[in-house]
This record gives C-alpha cells, structure tokens and sequence, in this order.
C-alpha cells in the first residue's frame, strides 16, 4: 500500500512528510532555477537535519515520509545516504523519499536500492533540442559542458538509470516529475509518458512551470494546457493531479506547511 502524499495512492490521507533541505550542491544548470552560478542556496547540516527530524517526529502527527529533494541535487551531496541510513536505523516505522534530477543514479543505484523506499526522478526533455533550453549546461564524467555530446549524454544517463530503477523490487513507489513549460517541452510529453511507462515508471507527475531564473519572463502553463497535457500523457501511465509544488523544506500535509528554513507555515 502507498503511504506517501504525493502519488495517488497516498494522496487524501492527512499523511504528514518532511523534507530536509541538505543538498547545496548541484551538476545541472536549470534555467528556471533561482540559484545561480555562485549563488549557495541554504541548507541544514546534517546534524540541524536530523535535529529537526527527531523534533517533528516527536510533534508532527502522521508523519510518514522523510525526503530529500534539494535544493540542489541529492545524489551528489554525501550527506544525503548518511542521513537516510539514520532515518532506517532510528526510525523504521517511516519511509524514505528521494527527488533527484537522475544523473546519478547509476552511480549510485546500490545505495538507492539500499536505503530508498519512494524515487523521483525529474525528467523535462527527450530531445538534445529541448534539454538545451531548459539547461545552461550538464556535468557528466566530472565536466561541465554546453556540447551537443553532453546534452546527449545526460539524457542517455537519465534514461539508462530509470530503467535501473524500474527493476528494483525494493521500492514501494516510483515516479516521474515532468515540468510542463509551454512552447519549450509540451511536444515531448506524451513520449516522456510513454517511454516512461514501457520502463516501469509507476505514476507521472506533471508539474505546471513557474516562471524564474533565467526564464523569467516565460508564461506558465495555463489550466487548458495542463489539462492537455494530462490527457495525453493518460493514455500512457497514471497521472498523478494533486501536486503542491513542495519547497526542499517542506514540512507537514502537502499544502499546509511549515517551512523548516523560514519557520513560516504554507
């Protein structure tokens, strides 16, 4: 049974989750990210992390997930297993989660199947065409690059380890974030839908553009258009309708919560 939020099966339930904001480090330059080059996004440590886990587990009713989903990427971030071995250790009765944007997963596959209870992986584009505009650059192989050959690269990494991913038997939920940015990648939504489900993907999550960074001035996608795209994208694989946009901090029942890195509630 799925006790999580944020796929269909879970949705509904006043199931409580944490996400701890640990991840400062990231290998992919998204244009619609407010962090740029030198900017460093705040994080915890990993000793606030599980500082504020053992408080909210101790107060927030229903909590049943712990998951880390930024604000860079999780899986170049040691900090990130270390934490979730602590979750599996101490608190067995809760679930891990990761987001990531997939680079590393075939890297990093064993650690996943080891500690991992729920995956994500964001996937905006099946085209070099398209991954350009949404990314300023990839890192793959330790270098950064704006080469054809690396865009290309990146996708075959992102694709190859969601392939790895939909074998595990280990995990209890699997899924897929696609951003919905219109006039840039809604062409390539029903394929991603489709490749997706042929791989094992259990559920897609498609997420409406807010428009930031360097698409800015980029319009996000209106009600008609998402509902679009859903549809196409139904014929495929289950959709899942009731993402919060959740910030890396996120703390409670998606769409009431509390914001580990301001104290403020949603």
């Amino acid at each position: 049974m799925i006790k999580h939020p944020c796929y269909t099966g879970g949705q509904g339930h006043n199931i409580a989750r944490i996400h701890l904001p640990i991840a400062k480090k990231c290998n992919l330059g998204c244009a619609f990210c407010e962090l740029r080059d030198n900017a460093q996004p705040e994080t915890l440590s990993t000793e606030e992390a599980i500082a504020a886990l053992e408080y909210h587990k101790e107060h927030l009713e229903n909590l049943k997930i712990v998951g880390i989903a930024g604000p860079g990427e999780p899986l170049v971030n040691s900090s990130t297993f270390q934490i979730l071995e602590y979750v599996q250790r101490n608190h067995p009765d809760l679930s891990t989660c990761l987001c990531t944007n997939g680079v590393e997963v075939l890297n990093k596959l064993a650690d996943i199947e080891r500690v991992c209870d729920y995956f994500t992986v964001t996937v905006n584009a099946l085209s070099v065409e398209v991954a350009k505009e949404l990314y300023c650059y990839v890192k793959v192989d330790g270098s950064v690059s704006r080469e054809d050959n690396a865009y290309s690269k990146y996708l075959d990494l992102v694709w190859s380890g969601i392939e790895e991913l939909g074998k595990l038997k280990s995990l209890k939920g699997f899924k897929i974030n696609t951003i919905l940015v219109p006039g840039v990648n809604d062409h390539e939504i029903e394929s991603i839908a489709k490749k997706a489900a042929k791989l094992g993907v259990m559920e897609l999550n498609i997420k409406s553009f807010m428009p930031r960074g360097l698409l800015k001035d980029q319009k996000a996608p209106t009600r008609l258009q998402m509902q679009h795209a859903i549809a196409r994208a139904e014929k495929w694989i289950p959709v899942f309708k009731h993402c919060k946009n959740c910030r890396p901090d996120a703390c409670g029942v998606p769409g009431r919560d509390l914001y580990l890195l301001t104290g403020q509630c949603g």
